[in-house]
């Protein structure tokens, strides 16, 4: 997920609040068990909620035909994925880091049962001080 999270970065993670009071939002970064290898967890960002399409073109992300402002990509990949639509119950994930990323474009939708909890709070290690 850099350059948002960098690795060795603690989060609190709220996992009670996306099931039940607050659903989920496209850019919510989220800890979630993989699909394929539901022991492993990994942290992606939402992209794509139910019932929309996702499309992506030369690393250009469009939800509905509208291009998707990501400013917290450091730089697009080449890729591309063919229009879908996002099932109820899924959700579409993608990297920050979207050249060494495995998300949704190599798993595939993920189911919602798969999510664990949104990222809340960076507890570790402390902002940096700028003087």
């Amino acid at each position: 997920m850099q350059p948002t999270l960098r690795s060795g970065q603690c989060l609190v993670v709220d996992t009670f609040t996306h099931r039940w009071l607050h659903p989920l939002r496209r850019g919510d970064i989220i800890l979630l068990r993989a699909p394929r290898i539901s022991e492993r967890e990994v942290i992606k960002r939402v992209i794509g909620l139910p019932d929309e399409s996702v499309k992506i073109s030369q690393g250009q992300v469009y939800i509905n035909d509208r291009l998707l402002n990501e400013s917290y990509v450091s730089s697009t990949g080449a890729y591309t994925w063919g229009t879908s639509i996002v099932s109820h119950g899924q959700y579409f994930v993608l990297g920050d880091n979207r050249n060494k990323s495995r998300d949704s474009l190599s798993w595939g939708l993920v189911p919602a049962k798969n999510v664990i909890g949104r990222a809340w709070i960076s507890y570790w290690p402390p902002p940096v001080r700028k003087v």
